[in-house]
């Protein structure tokens, strides 16, 4: 019995482990590393972690947070070579954020959300 175990034991660490050399995706990762700063009442910054391979950025906002993303209520589109965007808000309003990493002769990524709400009017 101890003759067996030792064999398979034996054996199993003779084996060729496969080693993967190269990683390939059919798309790009999605931007994470959101973050939204209000810088004052009514502007607002958003910056992510760059993407390997990305060439741009493209960046929708929408107001009222429309989950829908189907063009009601959109704000801004914007395409960006940078990892940073700003833009002017209005008051007291929830806004959505979504984003995605883009480059030629790959896919884009999928889009990555973010949703933020600005200051209550002032009294």
């Amino acid at each position: 019995m101890l003759t067996a175990l030792l064999t398979i034991t034996w054996y199993s660490c003779d084996e060729e482990k496969e080693v993967i050399t190269d990683l390939t995706f059919d798309r790009l990762f999605a931007p994470i590393g959101i973050e939204t700063t209000i810088i004052n009442d009514l502007d607002f910054s958003v910056t992510w972690s760059p993407v390997y391979g990305a060439e741009k950025y493209i960046v929708e906002l929408y107001a009222n947070d429309n989950i829908i993303f189907d063009g009601t209520n959109r704000v801004v589109t914007d395409t960006l070579t940078t990892t940073s965007f700003n833009y002017s808000l209005d008051y007291d309003i929830e806004y959505t954020l979504r984003l995605k990493a883009s480059a030629e002769g790959i896919n884009d990524s999928k889009w990555n959300t973010k949703t933020f709400k600005t200051k209550p009017l002032p009294q």
